[in-house]
């Protein structure tokens, strides 16, 4: 375990009062380990970022909008919007298709006990 003596800007050091005071974590080094932790996964992330892959996809979106292959803002959520819809009420459908069946297993099972209540009486 190493040992930090760190002197903080007040804005920050207020920053970690209010998030030790939240009771979130348990003590000022969970704090910061947790923080360091984030900072390398950060770091981490734009490390593993390939740029020349981004540089590529951007250069084809480029490409796209000068042909003329783009959509409008207000018509690209419609669309989105539309394909939420659907997939909603496919969803409804399914569930009700389910609650059909439901009903007929229920109504099969009736019709066996009173079938069998109907042999024991003859």
């Amino acid at each position: 375990m190493n040992s930090w003596n760190i002197t903080l800007p007040q804005k920050l050091a207020g920053f970690v009062r209010e998030q030790l005071a939240t009771k979130a974590w348990e003590s000022p080094d969970i704090l910061f380990a947790s923080a360091i932790a984030t900072l390398q996964s950060d770091v981490t992330l734009v490390d593993f970022l390939d740029q020349d892959w981004l540089r590529a996809e951007l250069q084809m979106g480029i490409d796209q909008l000068d042909r003329g292959e783009w959509v409008d803002g207000e018509e690209a959520f419609e669309r989105l919007h539309k394909k939420l819809d659907v997939a909603i009420q496919k969803e409804a459908d399914e569930a009700d298709r389910g609650k059909l069946l439901d009903e007929h297993e229920v109504s099969d099972t009736i019709l066996v006990e009173l079938r069998e209540s109907a042999q024991k009486s003859v």
